[in-house]
């Protein structure tokens, strides 16, 4: 109950089933729902479709209130379309290198600041009984994940300035290369894994290091999912070179307004504007890497979260997915051919 007298009822389901259900409802008309979570990619379809309404004016008039000054603007210009503002961020997710630091330091290695580094580590590692890392390469989300961060560290892009398709150049060969390098010591069946199975593969000490959300790093310290308690430390991607991390991905989520709510979107603004406040965050921050600069620069939780400071250095070279409307429709498409 972010605000008196106003009670929010909230359906929990997996991503792709709540995309679904929103994209159905929201090309109804329906008003059955009056706030939707989402992220960067869902946030261009929505507002590109007239489904969700800008929230500049509510940030502006509740700006003091709710110190929204406290989140980067880099964060709002990734949750805007056409300069205006759609979703208020929760949440900041990035991709990094988890790995396990007791073999490499068995093996006389440093964690990795290059991906040929990180070639020549995947090698060493790869034994009998584990592999030396593990990726996430099944169609859509999946594959896009990692493609993107070897696509656009190796010097590529999606698009040109005139949006036209780029990424079938030299540098997506030279990405689709190195994925394919990095095949041979990773699972078999490594073209059906989604984040999912890699994270699963590091906690039941299959691989020795894999590129994984921020939000998945909790889990590896979970005695009842994880074999490999304490062994697990977190660095940036690498970059091509060791003077720069590698551009993997980042992803905002948060919520938004239903442009067919029946409700005061005004109520609802202050609804949001509570749930993602620094005292909300501050109590969800045990879950989550928190959109609040004033909570995620906390030095008494960032001792305790031992990922964070590594996301932090992941976040000044990271990069979204393209932000336009049909990418959230098209990255299934997109992924199939270069699988």
């Amino acid at each position: 109950q972010a605000i008196e007298g106003v009670k929010v009822e909230g359906n929990l389901m997996p991503w792709p089933q709540q995309k679904d259900i929103a994209i159905t409802n929201f090309s109804a008309g329906s008003d059955a729902y009056d706030i939707v979570y989402a992220n960067t990619d869902l946030m261009c379809l929505y507002a590109n479709s007239g489904w969700i309404i800008p929230l500049d004016e509510y940030i502006e008039k509740y700006e003091e209130e709710f110190n929204f000054n406290d989140i980067k603007p880099s964060v709002f210009k990734n949750l805007s379309w056409k300069d205006k503002v759609y979703i208020i961020p929760m949440v900041n997710n990035v991709i990094f290198l988890a790995y396990r630091a007791d073999l490499f330091e068995a093996a006389g290695l440093e964690p990795p600041k290059t991906i040929d580094e990180m070639i020549k580590a995947a090698a060493a590692l790869t034994t009998e009984d584990r592999y030396g890392i593990a990726m996430g390469l099944l169609p859509g989300t999946g594959f896009i994940n990692d493609f993107n961060y070897y696509l656009n560290t190796v010097g590529g892009r999606w698009f040109d300035e005139e949006m036209k398709p780029v990424f079938n150049d030299e540098y997506g060969v030279k990405a689709l290369e190195v994925i394919k390098e990095l095949m041979q010591y990773a699972p078999p069946d490594t073209l059906t894994y989604y984040n999912d199975e890699t994270t699963a593969a590091l906690q039941q000490d299959r691989a020795a290091m894999a590129l994984l959300w921020q939000s998945r790093a909790l889990t590896m310290d979970d005695p009842n999912l994880s074999k490999v308690v304490g062994k697990i430390k977190f660095v940036p991607a690498p970059g091509l070179t060791s003077e720069k991390s590698g551009n993997a991905m980042v992803a905002h989520d948060g919520y938004g307004i239903s442009a067919f709510t029946k409700h005061d979107p005004d109520l609802i603004f202050r609804v949001i504007a509570k749930a993602t406040s620094e005292e909300s965050i501050r109590k969800g921050a045990e879950l989550i890497l928190p959109a609040r600069m004033s909570v995620l620069e906390d030095p008494e939780l960032l001792e305790k979260h031992h990922s964070w400071p590594a996301a932090l250095k992941a976040l000044e070279t990271a990069r979204t997915q393209p932000i336009i409307p049909e990418w959230a429709l098209l990255l299934e498409t997109i992924s199939r051919p270069l699988h």
